[in-house]
């Protein structure tokens, strides 16, 4: 750890040290640069705010570089929701934003988007593992290499922007460049003095409040978010939440620019993951029975980026970041049946009725209830992350050929902690000593996507390589050898063993991650595209030796991934995009975790699966075309995806659908926004049947952790008003307001019930 402190301070320092070529009066004005850099031609009818933006996002460390090449040309298949779309969208978390983008899948399981499992078409979504999460290009899973659970999902409130990348340039980053990208950009510090401020009230308790401030004062610019918020909800989630942010900006003049983020977010809920029997559920109930569950969760982040303009055509960004994360989570021992000798606290029977242990009857053990014990485990984890990486971006001109270079390295490393303690009662936050294990890995990754722009740009071709390096080790000094449970009818306490000496065992890997993408620019209106590239995922540590001693062998993860696809933008007040996509898995790890949907099956490594379909989105504004004064943009997306496992699995799944991969999802929105201040929203967004495990069941059984899981489609609308002069805005936003009653999921322990119809209301002001 000391070592990679230094190597980051180091490297830093000589990122600030290198001499800048040229003066301040050589950079470009915006007047000079090429009206093709940095614009998007589908965003021409946004207003100065988006503008400042897209100003803002090209200093940020992206997959674009330093000047955001025009999108409709770059070799890229992104997707970008910018911040005139956020602020129209009003999510309430993360998962709202993520549904309507063609070809991402989210599987929620509080309704308020906490942990959001995120895949990519067609993948698994488990815990986000297939998914490279970033915020201002900086890994935000727990261990991104060894332990990729998304237990803390940024804060939508606090961004200003959205991008999501699919395709050969997600190799750019990584590890992770099967599924795709997803990168939060924060807000940075206004020119001006600006302060805001947003108060929301709801049903189930909800209530919320977020300010932000800042002002550029010389040449030290800052801002702060805070955000705080509770809700019940119908499942007494219990949930309290807090997110700071603070953002410096200090312009060094010829020595570049430097910015530092820090970051603190705390949570403590009831969060569970223990769902609904299928009784519980049918009989109406929504209720968290597992009522002694508590998660607590913090994490401390921060970033340091220095920038610099080595000359008029080449930049070097260096970013070093750390973070913290501990997560102690207390969840109460339970059955699905009685044993003799189990020390039955209370039981939950199929009616939802908690009631004493002796008013069990033989229909009570077939699945139905649920038999809480009087003890519980602590899993106490603690993560530590911290990198540097350098960044060059080059920009080129040689007459007919020219483009961009972008290149880098990055230096990584990450710990793990996990302990395991028996508490002696429900409530209890200290106990004996079940498992230990400690985990580490160091990581240094090379990349380098140069772009070649043809025949006065109407050809563009990337080509790039990506290099993987780690080195993980793993200590265990106590382990589970018997978890908790009945066997031969009687109930068995859990038990542990001490490892003398302690078991260990260390690993290397090396992986070459090639991949090519190219663009074709007919005009505006028509614009081909395609790329293959290779995917990589690392195989996790943590999952390749379980707490309980058995090495399950996981391996890396390879797949090939093939994209083609058009897109324009015929006129201003249309424009369209359709790909066609097919991913390859050599080997898919489904690891055994608890929140997967493998746990019980033991899935691990096992066989080849594929993943194909097609991703559609539009919008389009009749009325912006018709000049009636006002706006009315429709939104479309679409996604069809067929997900499959190939030869290699166990008996009865190859062929079979993968988990919680929907065929069809489908998301439309109207607006209205009207200049004297009204502006209204109405959405449905759908979800076709999916299985729930790899055996696809169809009959649910009785403890709800399988069977098929039905579609839905879920009705929102929005109402608001601003008053321009008090900067004000009032609003009343209604989720699923037709109340539709829908299961989420059946992962981890059970049925995850949607969430119910919510009305909230809110007041926005702007200073």
């Amino acid at each position: 750890m000391q070592r990679v402190v230094l190597v980051s301070a180091a490297a830093l320092l000589v990122s600030l040290s290198v001499p800048r070529i040229g003066s301040a009066q050589s950079e470009e004005t915006p007047e000079e640069r090429d009206p093709s850099e940095g614009e998007d031609p589908a965003d021409e009818d946004e207003d100065d705010d988006d503008d400042e933006s897209r100003d803002l996002h090209t200093r940020d460390v992206v997959v674009y570089g330093t000047r955001l090449p025009d999108p409709d040309a770059a070799p890229v298949v992104a997707f970008r929701v910018d911040e005139t779309e956020l602020r129209r969208q009003q999510p309430l978390s993360v998962t709202d934003v993520l549904r309507r983008v063609p070809g991402v899948s989210v599987r929620d399981e509080e309704g308020m988007g906490l942990r959001p499992n995120i895949g990519f078409r067609g993948l698994s979504s488990d815990r986000s593992r297939n998914v490279l999460v970033l915020e201002d290009g900086v890994p935000t899973q727990m261990m991104p290499y060894d332990y990729p659970e998304l237990y803390v999902a940024p804060r939508i409130e606090r961004m200003r922007s959205v991008e999501v990348i699919r395709g050969a340039a997600s190799i750019l980053y990584g590890p992770r460049t099967i599924g795709g990208v997803v990168n939060f950009l924060t807000l940075e510090p206004p020119t001006e003095l600006r302060l805001t401020g947003e108060a929301r009230v709801g049903t189930d308790d909800y209530y919320f409040g977020f300010v932000t401030g800042g002002t550029t004062i010389g040449d030290l610019g800052v801002l702060v978010t805070a955000m705080h918020q509770r809700f019940q909800g119908p499942r007494h989630l219990e949930l309290e939440q807090t997110d700071v942010m603070a953002r410096l900006s200090l312009d060094l003049h010829d020595a570049g620019e430097l910015r530092l983020k820090l970051q603190l977010y705390d949570e403590n809920s009831a969060s569970t993951q223990l769902g609904l029997t299928t009784t519980q559920f049918d009989s109406g109930n929504l209720d968290n029975f597992a009522s002694n569950d508590r998660f607590p969760i913090r994490r401390y982040a921060a970033q340091l980026t220095h920038q610099i303009e080595i000359s008029d055509d080449v930049s070097l960004a260096t970013t070093g970041y750390f973070n913290v994360t501990t997560r102690d989570w207390w969840r109460q021992d339970f059955l699905r049946r009685s044993a003799t000798g189990a020390p039955v606290d209370r039981f939950v029977d199929g009616l939802g009725r908690t009631l004493d242990p002796s008013a069990a009857t033989p229909a009570d053990d077939l699945g139905t209830s649920v038999f809480f014990l009087d003890s519980n485990v602590g899993r106490l984890r603690l993560y530590t992350v911290a990198g540097i990486e350098p960044r060059v971006t080059a920009h080129y001109d040689l007459g007919e050929l020219s483009g961009e270079i972008v290149g880098g390295v990055r230096l990584h490393y990450e710990e793990g902690r996990d302990t395991d303690l028996a508490g002696s009662s429900p409530t209890a936050r200290s106990g004996s000593l079940l498992a230990s294990q400690s985990r580490s890995v160091m990581a240094l990754a090379a990349y380098l996507r140069p772009t070649f722009e043809l025949f006065d740009r109407r050809l563009e071709i990337a080509p790039g390589i990506r290099i993987e390096s780690m080195w993980s080790s793993i200590r265990a000094t106590q382990a589970i050898t018997t978890a908790g449970g009945i066997i031969d009818g009687a109930y068995v306490p859990p038990t542990s063993e001490t490892f003398d000496p302690a078991q260990s065992a260390q690993g290397n890997l090396v992986a070459v991650i090639p991949g090519v993408s190219a663009t074709i620019r007919f005009d505006d209106a028509l614009i081909a595209y395609g790329g293959v590239h290779r995917g990589f995922v690392p195989p996790g540590v943590r999952d390749a030796v379980l707490g309980y001693g058995r090495d399950v062998q996981l391996q890396p993860e390879y797949a090939w991934n093939f994209e083609w696809g058009l897109r324009g933008q015929p006129s201003t007040w249309l424009r369209y995009e359709a790909t066609a996509f097919y991913v390859a898995y050599e080997n898919q790890v489904l690891a055994p975790t608890e929140a997967s949907s493998t746990a019980a099956g033991g899935l691990a490594s096992a066989g080849s699966s594929t993943s194909y379909g097609i991703e559609l989105s539009t919008r389009f504004d009749v009325a912006s075309a018709a000049s009636w004064g006002f706006e009315l943009p429709v939104t479309f997306s679409y996604t069809y995806a067929d997900s499959r496992f190939g030869p290699g699995w166990a008996a009865g799944i190859s062929g079979n659908f993968v988990p919680y991969v929907a065929p069809h999802t489908l998301s439309t929105r109207i607006d209205f926004a009207h200049p004297i201040g009204i502006e209204a929203q109405a959405s449905v967004d759908y979800v076709s049947a999916q299985y729930a495990d790899p055996y696809e069941t169809i009959d649910p059984s009785l403890d709800g952790t399988s069977g098929v899981i039905g579609p839905r489609a879920i009705v929102n609308a929005r109402l608001g008003y601003t008053y321009a002069p008090w900067g004000a805005t009032l609003f009343v936003d209604l989720r699923n307001a037709l109340d539709t009653r829908y299961i989420a999921s059946r992962a981890p322990a059970g049925i995850q019930p949607g969430m119910t119809r919510q009305i909230f209301v809110g007041l926005r002001l702007a200073y």
